[in-house]
């Protein structure tokens, strides 16, 4: 049986991958559906949705910045930055690891602190100690989270969010994207590297005003 969340994701878009000399160059692209999906009031370069109007894909996996678990309902309660990594990548990833450093430091200067989740593209490759060095050399805060598993319990949590993972001789090509989750869980937002980090920290601070009845 084919869940809901994978038919939703195949109408509104999908993020895809380009060809190897791109991915290895330039980086990979987020690709637009046709079709309108009504906007709100935030700045994604993908696209964006109201309030409860798109719940994020739930998943739990292993946390490979610690010895637990990690799952879209266990952030409930704050804004998610989530995106696709892999920590050996010398291109595109370590881009938007640096871009989303800034949003976190934008936001946390107006007292926002939105909770930076990766989700493996390298199940093999990815570990407690690559990881944390990769977010080290991004200049990640603490309280990250980087997801892993095995392939095939990642592959699930990748056809869900529209990500394409394809390994290479010597590299693993895949889409890229940021999604922001509000504090109920829903997508608010779709962003496609390289971003303005000062956008994402608007929609952060959007959402935390939100959030307390502010905004």
């Amino acid at each position: 049986m084919i869940s809901t969340a994978l038919i939703r994701r195949q109408v509104p878009a999908a993020i895809v991958v380009v060809s190897l000399a791109v991915a290895l160059g330039a980086g990979l692209a987020l690709w637009r559906h046709s079709s309108t999906v009504p906007a709100a009031p935030f700045n994604g370069t993908g696209l964006t949705f109201g309030p409860g109007q798109r719940p994020a894909p739930p998943f739990t996996l292993h946390d490979l910045s610690g010895s637990g678990s990690v799952s879209v309902a266990s952030l409930r309660g704050q804004v998610v930055l989530l995106t696709f990594l892999d920590s050996h990548c010398k291109n595109l990833c370590p881009v938007v690891g640096h871009e989303l450093a800034a949003v976190e430091r934008q936001s946390a200067a107006v007292g926002a602190h939105p909770v930076l989740l990766a989700v493996s593209v390298n199940p093999a490759g990815d570990t407690h100690a690559s990881v944390a060095t990769a977010a080290r050399r991004y200049g990640w805060p603490a309280g990250w989270h980087w997801a892993g598993g095995t392939h095939r319990a990642l592959a699930a949590v990748w056809k869900r969010y529209g990500i394409q993972v394809i390994p290479t001789t010597n590299d693993i090509a895949h889409g890229e994207a940021v999604y922001v989750i509000d504090v109920h869980g829903d997508e608010r937002a779709i962003y496609e590297p390289p971003f303005g980090p000062a956008s994402v920290t608007a929609d952060v601070r959007a959402l935390a005003k939100e959030s307390t009845g502010g905004g």
